[in-house]
């Protein structure tokens, strides 16, 4: 079974020419509890991407943050979410605030590469209603090698060769692009 799956994860050939990105809304779910001091960061950075996004940050928390003052004064829709207990309801809260045609879900410490929209808008243009973006740990210490390894072998050959193998696919919740029409 693992040889066949291995096979199956060969890339196909393709081409990923797309002239123009189209608006994505990015929407980043958070508890700020425990995500408060990563989070200023992580939208900051999909601010720099050289790209057209709406950000929707839906977020929970049991008390005032300071942080929150700070997400006022950025150019995203921060909605705290009312009796909100998960990622799951805070993105449901928010989900018909979506104006665009494609939408980005990222967990808060996730920062795609800014080509991986034009990936995912190509696949989406073409035969996919979800794509699902890999993740690569940046972590700084030794067992960061392990880490990669085995991320690579669950996004880049696990994943794909259960597509192609059984047309089944698999979202691990974050890292995600979809046509909105199929997320709503």
């Amino acid at each position: 079974m693992r040889f066949t799956e291995h096979l199956l994860a060969l890339p196909k050939p393709s081409s990923t020419q797309i002239n123009k990105i189209e608006t994505f809304t990015v929407i980043i779910p958070a508890y700020l509890p425990a995500e408060q001091h990563i989070i200023l960061d992580t939208i900051k950075y999909f601010l720099s991407l050289n790209l057209d996004l709406e950000i929707i940050l839906p977020y929970n928390t049991p008390q005032s943050l300071p942080v929150e003052t700070e997400l006022k004064k950025m150019p995203i829709l921060a909605v705290k979410v009312p009796n909100s207990k998960s990622k799951a309801e805070n993105i449901n809260y928010v989900i018909d605030k979506i104006k665009t045609k494609y939408t980005a879900i990222f967990d808060a410490d996730h920062r795609p590469i800014e080509t991986n929209f034009a990936k995912a808008l190509w696949k989406l243009k073409t035969d996919y209603d979800i794509v699902q973006g890999s993740c690569i740990p940046l972590i700084k210490f030794p067992m960061s090698m392990l880490l990669n390894i085995e991320f690579n072998q669950i996004y880049n050959i696990h994943h794909q060769a259960i597509q192609r193998l059984w047309n089944l696919a698999i979202f691990g919740s974050s890292n995600g692009y979809f046509k909105t029409e199929v997320l709503k």
